[in-house]
């Protein structure tokens, strides 16, 4: 099942989800006349799918029209990049939340949400962290 506030932003956003097993790879977004689809791999545990959701949102909510995503590696990168921002910033508020600083797994954290890039993750953690604390003082 779809977490609820993941859910709740889809429907913000006006995105239609469709679960299929016969798609390749773990999911995408595209975008057909005015209708915004986001195509996820239903072979997928229920985690998975979240995570895929909404690493699909930063790509939709990026909205920056900077080139061939399919034929230019540059372009996609970049765009990888920043889905993979929204990632790990939208689920690193609710981790810094429950797991302590000198208890934080970098590298668990990060492949929890299906993310390679273990330093993006732990920089990003680490500004939660630090924003956490000057909050509290």
């Amino acid at each position: 099942m779809i977490n609820t506030n993941i859910r709740k932003l889809v429907k913000k956003l006006g995105i239609v989800l469709l679960f299929s097993s016969d798609i390749r790879g773990r999911g995408y977004i595209v975008k057909v006349k005015n209708v915004t689809f986001l195509c996820v791999n239903a072979n997928l545990s229920d985690e998975e799918q979240d995570n895929v959701i909404t690493h699909e949102i930063g790509h939709y909510l990026d909205k920056l029209d900077i080139g061939d995503y399919k034929n230019n590696v540059v372009v996609r990168c970049h765009s990888e990049h920043n889905a993979n921002l929204y990632l790990i910033n939208r689920y690193s508020a609710e981790y810094v939340d429950i797991v302590d600083e000198d208890q934080a797994n970098y590298v668990n954290f990060a492949k929890s949400i299906g993310i390679d890039d273990v330093d993006l993750a732990k920089s990003i953690l680490a500004r939660h962290y630090r924003n956490n604390s000057s909050e509290m003082t």
